[in-house]
């Protein structure tokens, strides 16, 4: 994957299935020879949201996460 030029960091805590249609709405951003990468930054959620998180493949865009314990 080509080194991301644009980095898009999203907050999370419990929101897995608004988490879901973000990710899914990225993989359709254009333009597609675009590199970017997307942050997630959770704050532990107790949802499905780190099981969303490990599972999630992507062609389009690189996926990091950082845990935030406050």
């Amino acid at each position: 994957m080509v080194r991301p030029l644009i980095s898009v960091v999203i907050p999370s805590f419990n929101r897995a299935e608004g988490l879901r249609t973000v990710l899914r709405a990225f993989e359709e951003q254009r333009p597609r020879d675009l590199p970017f990468e997307v942050v997630v930054v959770d704050d532990g959620s107790t949802d499905e949201t780190p099981r969303v998180l490990a599972d999630w493949r992507s062609r389009r865009f690189s996926l990091r996460l950082s845990l935030i314990h406050i």
